[in-house]
């Protein structure tokens, strides 16, 4: 498995990803990226109750069919499109990264409906206009850095989760780091096999995630 060396040089590692793969390996880096998110999380959670650092999640607001569906099939779908889709930048992935952007967009302005959401329209314009026009994905340090933020954007607006009025800034950043690591799994899974297998392993996340919830 070469997930490892993928987290410290993407671009480097996905030019040994073969063409094709076994059922067999894929079931198995299936395997190892959810044990090391599993680890990541529970070390998430034990810094934050070991120093205290008390954070308040929204999380699924009820237990319906409605938010079901949303947590585990529309915002999977929709989330890859726009963080993982443009990690190979073809004209289809582009209409991908659309639909998610149209998505995504409408969700915070619905939640924020403020001038945060005019802001958050603007940059992610900028930065479908960039990535178009300059196609930086094919040069080593870029693609780097656009897996990176894609993977750091990623953590960044599930703070959407959090009540602020109650969640410390330090505790919120513990809370995010799993987020992020799960974000380098899925560009990991994106680049490795297809972006379908990225899709199915984040809706399973939040598959078990839902399931906990509900049963809790």
């Amino acid at each position: 498995m070469n997930f490892l060396p993928f987290t410290v040089n993407p671009k480097k590692t996905t030019l040994k990803f073969k063409k094709k793969y076994s059922y067999k390996e894929q079931i198995l880096t299936l395997f190892l990226v959810t044990f090391l998110i599993t680890i990541t999380t529970f070390l998430s959670r034990f810094i934050l109750s070991y120093f205290n650092l008390e954070i308040t999640q929204i999380g699924f607001p009820e237990k319906n069919i409605s938010y079901f569906l949303m947590g585990v099939i529309l915002a999977p779908v929709l989330e890859e499109f726009i963080f993982r889709a443009p990690l190979k930048f073809t004209k289809r992935n582009l209409w991908f990264f659309c639909i998610g952007y149209i998505y995504l967009v409408s969700r915070f302005i619905y939640k924020s409906n403020s001038i945060y959401g005019v802001i958050g329209i603007l940059s992610l314009t900028l930065v479908l206009i960039y990535l178009y026009k300059y196609r930086v994905y094919k040069t080593h340090f870029k693609l780097n850095v656009i897996i990176y933020l894609s993977a750091l954007i990623f953590s960044a607006i599930h703070f959407q989760n959090l009540d602020f009025d109650y969640t410390s800034t330090i505790g919120a950043l513990t809370y995010a780091f799993p987020i992020f690591f799960g974000g380098l799994v899925l560009s990991y899974l994106r680049l490795k096999y297809s972006l379908l297998a990225a899709i199915i392993f984040h809706s399973l996340h939040n598959l078990v995630a839902y399931a906990f919830f509900y049963f809790s």
